[in-house]
């Protein structure tokens, strides 16, 4: 009996302590952008860096444009509108992919996963990952889908020290995210994977 006890409280006290350190404050996930130089048209000239030094540009007010919803969802996190914040086939064929190989080829990250790291950055552990996976249930039961893929849109970095598909928009295609094309979505996306790497302006062009 007293070692149940025991453990029942080692188990309340984990469920305390995980729930104090997965608060989050929805006015944070909202980011707060740089100021743009435009001309008298309203055609970006010049972006400027936000408070850490990132260029950010959010979307503008209404729907996000559809072929860049559909563009990140395929490539990040294809079941994103069934999943209540954590995917748990992903985990299991991340970690079937990670133990067959011997080492991590693989993640199992959802969108609202990476908002969560976005939003609350540190580094990579175990003990994080747990955190990060209770924020984001508790994201999931605070907003709705279509605010959480656009807070993540917001603030996913696509190279160049820019944040946001709007941002990478003007950047690389001179235009607002929602002129994009379907091929020009499909790059932004493509660049999450690895933005250094895959920088359009960097040494592997092709």
């Amino acid at each position: 009996a007293w070692r149940l006890a025991a453990v029942l409280l080692m188990m309340i006290g984990l469920a305390w302590h995980f729930e104090a350190a997965s608060r989050f404050d929805p006015e944070a996930l909202k980011p707060r952008p740089g100021p743009l130089v435009r001309d008298r048209t309203g055609q970006v000239l010049r972006l400027t860096s936000e408070a850490q030094g990132g260029k950010l540009v959010t979307l503008p007010d209404g729907a996000v444009p559809p072929l860049v919803a559909a563009a990140f969802v395929a490539a990040e996190d294809q079941r994103f509108w069934r999943h209540p914040g954590v995917d748990p086939l992903a985990i299991l064929r991340a970690a079937r992919s990670n133990l067959s190989r011997g080492r991590i080829v693989s993640g199992a990250s959802t969108l609202t996963q990476q908002l969560a790291r976005l939003t609350y950055p540190g580094p990579r552990s175990y003990y994080r990952k747990v955190v990060e996976v209770c924020r984001s249930l508790r994201i999931e039961s605070a907003l709705s889908k279509d605010e959480i893929l656009r807070r993540y849109l917001d603030r996913v970095p696509v190279g160049n020290n820019l944040q946001g598909v709007e941002a990478g928009a003007w950047a690389y295609f001179g235009k607002t995210s929602s002129q994009l094309s379907i091929g020009e979505a499909a790059l932004l996306a493509a660049l999450v994977k690895a933005p250094g790497t895959l920088n359009p302006y960097g040494p592997h062009r092709e």
